[in-house]
């Protein structure tokens, strides 16, 4: 938590890995982003095989769908 601190307040603009929204998946995960003053300044795309890249939208999926779940039952 101190190096996110310290990305942001110092403007290191240096990778971290934060958890954040994901328009092509709906929902929010981990991936690795530039981190500055102004938050996310990017996500690192990092090349996936095929094989890899299924797995992160099944993951994505199961993590969107919990999420719903949740919501339902708090309302």
């Amino acid at each position: 938590m101190a190096n996110i601190c310290a990305s942001v307040r110092f403007d290191r603009r240096d990778v971290q890995p934060i958890s954040h929204f994901q328009p092509e998946f709906g929902c929010c995960f981990s991936l690795p982003v530039v981190l500055g003053r102004q938050g996310i300044m990017k996500t690192i795309k990092i090349p996936l095989e095929t094989d890899e890249d299924a797995a992160i939208a099944r993951s994505a999926k199961r993590l969107k769908n919990t999420m719903e779940k949740i919501k339902k039952l708090g309302s």
